[in-house]
């Protein structure tokens, strides 16, 4: 436009003005710079060459400086009315109102973003007569550039889309997703890695605090931690055993084979033993016996890197108990029956000689009363006596006459006493007991061969004397002979006495004949 008249062919212009002031801040004058826009619309249809047939370029009114379609151009210099605002109602109060966005709508597709152009004139670094330009508030001079994509063209070229860069974008998503995999993976890592880090800390001060030995070893049985209780055990000290072999310094040599084969298996977790025993030679030479309860560990790749194991000591647990092993074989070989009750007299136990004695099975007696044994044969004040004895903790010794299964008689001689536990009360009764039926049957057998042997001897007596009597009454001179003999031998003995001192001789004859 010049001269208030517009120019034929159209060209677009800009025109920027700036008023001039001398040294003393007078206004001199006023410099205008024209400005042929059609270069900058030409480098905005190139920019936007592959969507040109759907991007516009409006002023803040929603004129088109740049449009698909060249009669919407310019339109504000021509007359016409039409504008974006009118044309897109809806899109416009979104457009106008905001920098920029995208949205859909009936109307399309709508992406739009908003420019400044007086922005670059202001930052301009060539300063006219030392002063400021002085250009209106960019707030009033905006353009917007919008891209407007059609519904049907949205649909339409959907297909020829992907065909055209399914390819691409298929390549773009693997490598995405590639790449948020193994981002995610070395996330993951570290998150394990962190974790178990944590982990292995609060196992360590749990360890370290347990009063059990705890040892850890790497694959090639090196020890990499032990605790107090283990040092306090053994009489090592931390410094001295951390990084050494545990096969030197705690296996005899004899059980060298037993542990390499245990770290052998670490390879193999499935077939690891997780509870062993072991002997732990001490710094002092001695031998303890430990029960292990062992976990293997792994590393963030799930590979095994060593094993931590936990044991207590057990050295006088297994002595005491191989002693009751001992002392129930003892029991369970003996020659004499051993029977356990509790205090309701309900048995508990009773060794294989009751079985061989008895008849019953230890099955069949378990739970009910020694009872099952009596004949009738022993009294009840018997019983009792026996109850009074053991109930007070005493011992109780005597004889049974009892029924075996077979329900032949048998005699047992027992010794019955109370058991008492550590805080002396009593919590069961054993009974000892011995098998005498042939004893008894040799007795009885010995008291008839003495009866029948004293009634011979009485009888042979007896006719030694009736053939003495036999033999005098068929001889009487020899019973005159005996007599003068008797007598004879009585007379000798009273002149013996006639030689005494007079006491004596007194005493005598007041005891005898008063003749001498």
């Amino acid at each position: 436009m010049e001269g208030g008249q517009i120019e034929y062919p159209l060209k677009p212009m800009m025109r920027f003005a700036t008023p001039i002031f001398d040294r003393n801040g007078v206004k001199r004058g006023i410099i205008l710079l024209n400005y042929l826009g059609e270069r900058l619309i030409q480098n905005f249809t190139h920019a936007a060459a592959n969507i040109a047939d759907h991007t516009e370029l409006v002023n803040q009114e929603g004129y088109w400086l740049s449009s698909p379609n060249p009669e919407d151009a310019w339109g504000f210099m021509l007359g016409r009315n039409t504008t974006f605002g009118k044309r897109y109602p809806a899109a416009w109060r979104i457009i106008s109102s905001q920098q920029q966005g995208q949205f859909a709508n009936p109307e399309g597709l709508f992406t739009f973003h908003t420019v400044h152009p007086t922005n670059s004139a202001a930052s301009s670094d060539l300063p006219l007569l030392d002063q400021p330009p002085k250009l209106q508030s960019t707030s009033s001079r905006i353009w917007k550039i919008i891209s407007r994509i059609p519904p049907s063209d949205i649909y339409s070229s959907l297909p020829g889309f992907l065909r055209q860069h399914l390819a691409l974008y298929l390549a773009m998503f693997l490598l995405i997703s590639f790449g948020s995999a193994l981002l995610a993976y070395s996330h993951l890592r570290h998150r394990r890695a962190e974790a178990q880090s944590e982990y292995e800390k609060r196992f360590r001060h749990t360890l370290e605090n347990i009063e059990l030995a705890a040892v850890t070893l790497d694959r090639q049985g090196h020890i990499r931690f032990c605790n107090k209780h283990f040092l306090g055990l053994t009489g090592w000290n931390q410094n001295e055993l951390v990084g050494s072999s545990w096969i030197e310094r705690f296996v005899p040599k004899d059980a060298t084979d037993q542990i390499n084969d245990v770290l052998s298996a670490m390879a193999d977790p499935q077939e690891f033993p997780t509870l062993t025993e072991t002997q732990v030679k001490t710094r002092n030479g001695t031998l303890r016996l430990i029960a292990w309860n062992n976990t293997l560990s792994y590393d963030t790749e799930g590979e095994v890197i060593g094993v931590t194991g936990i044991g207590e000591d057990i050295t006088k647990k297994r002595h005491a108990e191989e002693e009751l092993h001992k002392l129930f074989q003892a029991v369970e070989q003996s020659p004499s029956i051993v029977m356990i009750t509790n205090l309701s007299g309900e048995i508990e136990y009773v060794n294989p000689k009751f079985t061989e004695v008895t008849g019953y099975s230890a099955a069949e007696v378990l739970g009910k009363n020694p009872s099952v044994l009596k004949s009738g044969e022993t009294s009840s004040d018997e019983y009792h006596s026996l109850w009074d004895a053991i109930s007070d903790g005493g011992e109780w010794r005597g004889e049974f006459h009892n029924r075996r299964k077979n329900g032949e008689l048998y005699w047992e001689s027992a010794a019955i006493s109370a058991i008492h536990n550590a805080a002396g009360e009593i919590t069961h009764y054993l009974a000892v007991k011995e098998d005498i039926t042939e004893r008894k049957r040799l007795e009885a057998e010995v008291a008839e061969r003495n009866r029948e042997l004293a009634h011979a001897q009485t009888l042979a007596a007896m006719g030694r004397m009736a053939s003495m009597i036999a033999h005098d009454l068929r001889n009487p001179l020899s019973s005159v002979k005996m007599t003068l003999q008797i007598l004879g031998k009585q007379s000798g003995d009273r002149r013996a006495s006639c030689g005494r001192s007079p006491s004596t001789r007194s005493a005598t004859w007041r005891r005898s004949s008063p003749t001498c």
